[in-house]
C-alpha cells in the first residue's frame, strides 16, 4: 500500500511540474503584440454634398459644422421644403496593420414641427429629417449611423405638433479593420424640413431643424511587433522611427510598412504611434527597400513637412533636412543596371503637420541623359531652390552631344 501510495505522489508531483512547464513553452511560442492607437481627421469638407444637393451650410469646418438650420413653412396651398448638406474627407492613411478602426462623431438637434386646419376641407403636413452616414469606397455607398425624424399630418379642423432637443456620441467599429482604406472614408449629413398645405388655404404649417456635427475622427489601433521591433523582408518598407529629430542609434520601433512602390505617410497632428514612448512631435524616421528597377533615367519626388534625406544605392540625392511646411523636391537619378537598388527615405518632424510621401517615375531610357539639376541643402534666396546644372559623367553622352564630346 505505502508503495502504491509513494508512486501515486510521485506522479502528482511530476504532473504538476510538466503542466506549467509546456504551459510555459506554448505562451513563448505565442506573439506577443504590442498596440499603437492613432487619432486622425480629416482633411477636407465640401459643402454641399454633391450627391446629396441642397444648400450649403454656413459654418463647416473639416471636424464638423456649428448649429445649422433648415426651415420650411406654408400658409397657402403647396409645398415648401429646404436641405442643406455638408461632407468630410481626407483622413490621412495610417501605416501598419490595422487591428480596429473606429469612427466617432458627435451631434445635436433641435427641431419642431406643427400644423393647423381651420375648416373641414385642410390638408397639412410637416415633416423634419436629420440623419449623418458613412462610406467606406470613396461615396459609392452609404451607411446611416445616427439619424432623428418625425411627422405630422391632419385633415379638416384639427391640428398637431411636436418638438425634440436631443444630442447623441457616436462610436462605432468598423467591419473588416486590416483591408479599410481609411483614405476612401467619407461622412456626410443632411437636414431636412418639409411643410404642405392642400385642398384649402385655412390651414398652416410648419418644420424647423437645427442640428450640429462636431469631432469627427477616426481611432485607429494598429499591431507593432513584440517589443516594437519587427523582421522586415527586403523587398517590403522596413520603418525605422527614432526618438528625436536625428535617425541615430537604436530605433524605438522598427516596422513592416508594406509592399507598395511608394510611401505615403501624413500623419496630420498625430504620429507613428506612442506604444513605444514616440510622440507627434520630435520624431524620426528611416524607411529602407531593396526596388527592382529596369535601366533608365528616373524621376523620384519627395514631399517633406519637416525635413527629408533621400538615398539612392547610398548616394545622397535630395537633402532638404530642416524645419518646413509640406515642400515637395525632385531629382533625377540615371540607373545603369536592371534589377535590385536600394531606396532610402530619412525624415524628421519637430511639430505641427507630418507629411513624408516618396514616389518615382521613369522620364526616359539610358540611349541619351539630360543635364541634371543637383539641388542644395539650403533654400536659396526667398525660399527658392539652390540648384546648379551639371552634365553626369562616366555614363551615355548628352542629349545632343556627340560621343567625341562626352566627358569621360
Amino acid at each position: 500500500m505505502r508503495s502504491l501510495l509513494r508512486t501515486f505522489s510521485l506522479g502528482l508531483v511530476f504532473s504538476l511540474f510538466i503542466v506549467p512547464s509546456d504551459a510555459a513553452v506554448n505562451s513563448e511560442r505565442s506573439p506577443v503584440v504590442a498596440q499603437s492607437v492613432s487619432v486622425v481627421n480629416p482633411g477636407g469638407n465640401q459643402t454641399p454634398d454633391p450627391g446629396l444637393g441642397g444648400e450649403a451650410v454656413s459654418s463647416q469646418t473639416n471636424m464638423g459644422h456649428g448649429s445649422e438650420t433648415s426651415s420650411a413653412f406654408r400658409a397657402t396651398k403647396g409645398t415648401s421644403s429646404k436641405t442643406k448638406t455638408c461632407l468630410w474627407y481626407s483622413f490621412p492613411g495610417v501605416p501598419g496593420t490595422k487591428t480596429r478602426v473606429t469612427l466617432k462623431f458627435d451631434w445635436t438637434l433641435n427641431a419642431s414641427i406643427h400644423v393647423d386646419g381651420y375648416d373641414d376641407f385642410v390638408s397639412a403636413a410637416a415633416e423634419y429629417d436629420f440623419r449623418i452616414e458613412y462610406s467606406l469606397d470613396n461615396g459609392s455607398t452609404w451607411t446611416v449611423r445616427s439619424g432623428v425624424s418625425d411627422s405630422v399630418s391632419i385633415d379638416g379642423l384639427n391640428s398637431d405638433g411636436r418638438s425634440i432637443n436631443t444630442s447623441g456620441s457616436e462610436s462605432v467599429d468598423l467591419p473588416n479593420p486590416g483591408a479599410i482604406d481609411i483614405t476612401q472614408i467619407r461622412v456626410r449629413d443632411r437636414i431636412f424640413t418639409s411643410a404642405a398645405l392642400a385642398n384649402s388655404p385655412d390651414g398652416s404649417a410648419s418644420s424647423l431643424a437645427t442640428a450640429s456635427v462636431s469631432y469627427i475622427s477616426l481611432e485607429v489601433e494598429t499591431a507593432v511587433g513584440a517589443n516594437c521591433i519587427a523582421t522586415v523582408p527586403g523587398n517590403r518598407w522596413k520603418g525605422e522611427y527614432f526618438n528625436g529629430i536625428t535617425p541615430t542609434g537604436s530605433p524605438a520601433m522598427v516596422r513592416d510598412d508594406g509592399a507598395d512602390d511608394f510611401l505615403n505617410f501624413n500623419f496630420g497632428d498625430g504620429g507613428p504611434g506612442g506604444n513605444c514612448g514616440l510622440g507627434a512631435d520630435n520624431f524620426s524616421a528611416r524607411w529602407t527597400r531593396m526596388v527592382n528597377f529596369a535601366p533608365g533615367i528616373y524621376r523620384f519626388s519627395v514631399t517633406g513637412d519637416d525635413g527629408v534625406r533621400l538615398y539612392v544605392d547610398g548616394q545622397l540625392k535630395i537633402n532638404k533636412w530642416f524645419s518646413q511646411g509640406a515642400t515637395t523636391y525632385t531629382a533625377d537619378v540615371p540607373l545603369s543596371s536592371a534589377g535590385a537598388h536600394e531606396v532610402k527615405l530619412e525624415y524628421f518632424e519637430s511639430g505641427g503637420s507630418a507629411v513624408a510621401l516618396l514616389s518615382w517615375t521613369l522620364v526616359a531610357g539610358l540611349s541619351c541623359l539630360p543635364d541634371v539639376p543637383l539641388i542644395g541643402a539650403m533654400p536659396g534666396a526667398g525660399g527658392g531652390e539652390n540648384i546648379a546644372i551639371t552634365a553626369i559623367s562616366g555614363l551615355p553622352k548628352g542629349c545632343g552631344q556627340k560621343n567625341s564630346d562626352h566627358q569621360q
